[in-house]
């Protein structure tokens, strides 16, 4: 149960909580737009052997493309399955909503409890789906990895390295 449904919280509560659950959820939804780019660079950018500085101006350049032009592209390259293509359109336009529409469409959000509640969840929704498709997406980039000769044990340090490189040492 999302916090305020109980009870209904006082307007700056409930508007703490809103822009908590926005930020999470444009959060979560970047994080997919990544792991998108990410996935173009490896399964799409014929990156084998240019190197480190390369392949990062390569990623760097997928990374400034928005959610729309990542998905077109890898919908249209057939590589993923059409289950998960649909799930990623669905977010896609969800995320679409939450970025351009929600302030327009949902005027009054913070005083009508129902609609407080609807979007809320709605958002937790885009989020929760933002934070799966990313994690797929990444589990898809390692089993193409480990096709190729990857190792997993390679993925496993380079991982372990990444973490340690964003001073997130406390994850490993």
């Amino acid at each position: 149960m999302l916090k305020g449904e109980g009870e209904f919280l006082d307007r700056a509560s409930r508007l703490s909580r809103f822009m908590e659950m926005l930020g999470y959820a444009v959060w979560q939804a970047q994080r997919l737009e990544h792991a998108l780019a990410s996935y173009v660079v490896v399964r799409l950018r014929d990156c084998r052997g240019v190197g480190l500085e390369k392949g990062q101006t390569i990623h760097r350049k997928e990374q400034q493309r928005t959610l729309g032009l990542l998905f077109g592209e890898v919908a249209q390259s057939g590589l993923l399955s059409d289950q998960l293509i649909s799930e990623l359109k669905f977010i896609k336009n969800e995320r679409n909503w939450m970025v351009h529409h929600l302030s327009r469409e949902e005027h009054g959000v913070l005083d009508i409890p129902e609609k407080y509640c609807r979007v809320l969840r709605r958002l937790e929704q885009i989020a929760d789906d933002s934070l799966s498709l990313s994690k797929r997406l990444g589990e898809e980039i390692e089993n193409y990895a480990i096709k190729s000769g990857v190792s997993p044990k390679f993925i496993e340090d380079e991982a372990a390295r990444l973490i340690r490189s964003r001073g997130l040492e406390h994850l490993i």
